[in-house]
């Protein structure tokens, strides 16, 4: 067992209350010596469940990304839709994220999540942009199966950038 378990505030405490209403777990977090130790035990050993270092699964799997570089998760967006979208991606030289996982059509990068299938550029849109694409969404650097976020244009975007004739 690690040693900073047996310092924390939480020793002694029915596990349902780190599982359960996660307001009340916080409150023992507030108080910990060793609060740090646990998020940071969390966070190497992948614990995604319950309040661990007064963080709930939400607060820790966002953390958890943006200590890898990435954006936040956008509201409304799950947590785990964007997690599974970068288990899916290889880091490329020049900025940009090589889609690895499944193509619609054999050359459309599709992620499925809760039974459905979902465009990997409209979720790389929204966790570079902040919010929902309007009209279809294109890489604009060519590179191929890029799906790096900040690579995304939507309709807009393509109008500002390359105004009508």
């Amino acid at each position: 067992m690690n040693s900073w378990r047996n310092q924390a505030a939480c020793g002694g405490i029915v596990n349902d209350t780190f599982f359960g209403d996660p307001t009340a777990a916080k409150r023992f977090c507030r108080q910990c010596p060793v609060r740090p130790e646990c998020l940071d035990w969390a966070l190497k050993t992948g614990e995604w469940h319950g309040v661990w270092g007064g963080l709930d699964e939400d607060e820790r799997r966002d953390l958890a990304l943006r200590r890898r570089g990435r954006p936040r998760v956008p509201d409304g967006m799950s947590p785990l839709l964007q997690q599974l979208f970068y288990d899916r991606t290889t880091e490329i030289l020049g900025g940009h994220l090589r889609w690895n996982g499944p193509l619609a059509d054999g050359r459309r990068p599709q992620l499925r999540h809760e039974n459905r299938n979902l465009s990997v550029y409209r979720i790389a849109f929204r966790i570079g942009h902040g919010r929902e694409p309007q009209g279809s969404v294109t890489s604009r650097c060519g590179y191929d199966r890029c799906v790096a976020p900040q690579h995304m244009e939507d309709r807009v975007i393509r109008s500002a950038v390359r105004p009508a004739a």
